[in-house]
This record gives structure tokens, C-alpha cells and sequence, in this order.
């Protein structure tokens, strides 16, 4: 299987890349806004560099990993959809409610297989827990507490709001996602409190708590 790496903005598609060798994929082209960062991932992991997006050789990919800034995702994950393509938004789905829709409805109506949410519930350990709860080892789960710290500089793109969404998208979905996973998607109501702490010059929160109550009755926190 032929993959295409889009964007080099977060450090995931070279933790990805060994990975996907163990599962006998290919990463078969890249391509990045930095020619030389594009250049330099290419000779590490054996790839060949495509210049800009729309010189992409479509008909011979069979995936697409996204990992640029969450404020070009919609651009660079549409036309992978439109093409049927299994296209993986690496987290969050977009910067905007707006954007989040456009890539939902493309991958709907194209029938293209779309994947986005955090890694963060692959882990072994997570796992474990999430298959002890499927079979009903644990009883039934009242309350999950989900706790992610966050290494944010102010001022840099996942700190702004404009390309990432600001921290409580940008790092809230690491929790979100953890949750969904351990309680379900039937989610009855969201409330969010957050603010300034820490980074008084950071352009968003710095700090929240997320409280998802769900259809069972069940509270993440």
C-alpha cells in the first residue's frame, strides 16, 4: 500500500514511519511548504518529494497522512476524498466547525474512507482499559478523568487560534477523544471553562476543564 505524507508541522509522520515499515506500508511520496525539510524527511525514510500538491500522481496512492497545520487540513485532505482516497487527518479534524464539515461531508459523499482523532487511544495501556471495559470486566463506568498536559509556546501556531484553534482544540481533543473511546459517542451536553494562567501573552487558553456528560448517565471529566 502506497502512502502520501502531506505536511511535516508535527513531529507524528516520523514517529509514524518505522511504524508503518513493521506493517509492510510504503511511504511513497511527501510533500511539505519546506522543500528542505521535505528533502531531508525523503532521504531518511526513502521517499520521493513532490513539489506542491496538485503534481501529486493520484493513481498511484491508496493513502494520504495529513500533518500540516490544522488551519491547512481542509485544503490538503479534499483532494485525496474527492479521488475516494483513505485519507487519515492527523488530530485535530480542522480549525474551524466550518472546515471539520467540509472534510465530513466530502469523505461522505465521495464514500472515501476518513480517519481523524488522537493516537493517544492506541496506546497499550489505554487499550487494555478500553477492552476491559467492552467486556464488561469493570462494571459499568460512571466517571473518567482524563488528564493532558501541554508543552505550548505563545505565539506559536498551535497556540493560535486562526491555525490551530487554539489549545482547548488543539490538546482538548487528546482528552475528548480518550473519553469517546471509553464511554461512547452519545454525547447529551459539553460545557468548558478555561483561561490565562500561566502564559498571560499566550494568544489562547493556556488551561480548561471539559466536563461531556453522556447518554448513560456517565461524566467525563
Amino acid at each position: 500500500m502506497n502512502l502520501a505524507i502531506v505536511g511535516l508541522d508535527i513531529s507524528h509522520p516520523y514517529s509514524f514511519a518505522p511504524l508503518f515499515k513493521k506493517m509492510g506500508l510504503v511511504i511513497k511520496y511527501v510533500t511539505d511548504s519546506k522543500p528542505d525539510r521535505a528533502a531531508e524527511y525523503a532521504r531518511r525514510f526513502g521517499c520521493a518529494v513532490i513539489p506542491a500538491l496538485e503534481q501529486m500522481p493520484w493513481q498511484d496512492i491508496q493513502g494520504a497522512l495529513i500533518t500540516t497545520i490544522a488551519s491547512e487540513h481542509a485544503a490538503a485532505a479534499l483532494p485525496f476524498l474527492e479521488r475516494g482516497i483513505p485519507t487519515f487527518v492527523d488530530k485535530q479534524l480542522a480549525a474551524t466547525p466550518e472546515d471539520a464539515q467540509r472534510i465530513v461531508a466530502t469523505a461522505r459523499r465521495r464514500n472515501a474512507p476518513l480517519l481523524a482523532g488522537s493516537v493517544r487511544r492506541f496506546a497499550p495501556a489505554f487499550r487494555s482499559i478500553a477492552d476491559h471495559l467492552k467486556r464488561g470486566d469493570l462494571g459499568q463506568p460512571i466517571f473518567v478523568h482524563r488528564y493532558e498536559p501541554h508543552g505550548i509556546k505563545a505565539g506559536d501556531w498551535q497556540d493560535r487560534v486562526e491555525t490551530s484553534g487554539g489549545f482547548i482544540v488543539n490538546f482538548g481533543v487528546h482528552c475528548v477523544d480518550s473519553i469517546c473511546a471509553l464511554l461512547g459517542n452519545e454525547v447529551v451536553s459539553v460545557h468548558c471553562a478555561g483561561g490565562r494562567f500561566i502564559h498571560p501573552d499566550a494568544a489562547s487558553e493556556d488551561a480548561c476543564v471539559i466536563t461531556i456528560q453522556f447518554k448513560s448517565g456517565a461524566i467525563g471529566i
